[in-house]
Order: structure tokens, then sequence, then C-alpha cells
């Protein structure tokens, strides 16, 4: 039963966060922060999670944070935020699996911009929010 209230709370953070990523390519740090708070509470006093758990909840989020400070931030940093955010609530496996799904999605649009000719920056929230629905459905 618990999966399934964070599994809802973070489809309704994604759909909230991802049009504004899409419109302004940045993402609210109230709401973000909002949600991060509201994770590490659920976490702490609803969940099972244990410290070890915890912790490897924010490993996806500081990998593509570290990616995003390596590369100058064509991965953005608040990418890599909205991730941590999100393993808090979904654990490490699904979090993961949500990621890579959502590469996948992005890697295709880049991809298809990539033959056209158009350069462009693309907006990762929306691909996770389709990765995550996709891995709702598989996993």
């Amino acid at each position: 039963m618990t999966e399934q209230i964070a599994y809802c709370v973070m489809l309704f953070f994604l759909g909230i966060l991802t049009p504004e990523d899409i419109k302004e390519n940045k993402l609210s740090a109230r709401k973000i922060m909002f949600f991060a708070v509201t994770g590490a509470i659920y976490r702490l006093l609803i969940s099972s999670f244990s410290g070890r758990d915890f912790l490897e909840s924010l490993i996806p989020g500081g990998m593509l944070i570290l990616l995003a400070v390596l590369t100058g931030e064509s991965i953005g940093l608040g990418d890599g935020i909205v991730v941590t955010v999100f393993g808090l609530w979904t654990g490490i496996m699904f979090t993961t699996i949500t990621v890579c799904t959502g590469i996948i999605f992005s890697g295709i649009c880049g991809f298809f911009f990539w033959i056209i000719g158009e350069k462009r920056l693309i907006p990762f929230v929306p691909f996770l929010l389709i990765g995550m629905e996709v891995s709702l459905f598989y996993v």
C-alpha cells in the first residue's frame, strides 16, 4: 500500500513539473523542496526504509547531479535534483528503471531532432514522467 502512495505522489510531482520544464526549461525550487521534505518525512515515519535504503535511494539522482557538474550542465542540475527526490519516494530500483527508460525516450527524441537538423534543449522531466508510466505498467 505504501508503494502505491509513493507512486501516486511521484506521478503528481512529475505531472506538475512537466509543463514548466517544457515551457521554461526551469524547475520550481519551492515545489521540489516541498516534495523532498515530505518524501523524507514519509520515508522516516511511514515506510520501512532502513538508513542504508534511504542513502541508496539517493544514488541515481546523485549520479545525474555529478554528470551535470562534469558536463557543465549539458544535463540539467535540476533534473538530478528531481531524480534525487524521486528516489527518496520510490527507492533505488524503481528510480533506476524509470531514469533508464526516460533516458531511452529522450534519446529517441534527441535523435529525431538531430535527423531533422534542429538543435534545441530537451527537457528531461517529461521523459521521466513517460518512463515512470512505462515502468508502472511493466515492472
